[in-house]
């Protein structure tokens, strides 16, 4: 069997190709850890607006072991957006670098491609939800131990 030679324009549309499929992981992404962590922000307003009750300066909770198994519920939906988040990296960076392959190949592309570098510090958009997402968690898990030893 005789391998075919790619061409400049199959290279381009190669790399066009793993650079749509990465932009289409990346809004996938997006998509599923916001409706996570908003599901995950609603638990906790409910624990807060239903199960616990304000006087004064005390804090009363109302039903300990739903705030608890809430609480639960809560942390696990934070780890498991973290595996989501994990998982469209490793799939967003791995189409990136076969872009990249396909970049090599292609005549004075990267002139236009390195025109411009961003000045961020941190440029993977998977570090900044991922801190909302350990910023949520540390919340239930304080939430957690009050209502536990409460």
């Amino acid at each position: 069997m005789d391998k075919h030679e790619l061409t400049g324009p199959e290279y381009l549309d190669l790399y066009k190709f793993f650079q749509n499929r990465a932009d289409a992981v990346k809004a996938s992404m997006f998509s599923t850890a916001t409706w996570l962590i908003g599901f995950a922000i609603g638990l906790l307003g409910f624990i807060f607006a239903t199960l616990v009750e304000y006087e004064d300066s005390t804090i009363d909770v109302l039903h300990w072991e739903i705030a608890f198994i809430c609480c639960l519920i809560g942390g696990f939906l934070c780890v498991y957006t973290f595996f989501v988040l994990w998982d469209a990296a490793d799939h967003i960076t791995g189409n990136w670098e076969r872009s990249k392959v396909c970049e090599s190949h292609i005549k004075e592309i990267d002139k236009i491609i390195k025109a411009y570098k961003s000045k961020r510090l941190i440029n993977e958009p998977w570090y900044v939800i991922g801190f909302v997402v350990a910023a949520l968690l540390f919340v239930f898990i304080l939430t957690g131990i009050y209502v536990f030893e409460n």
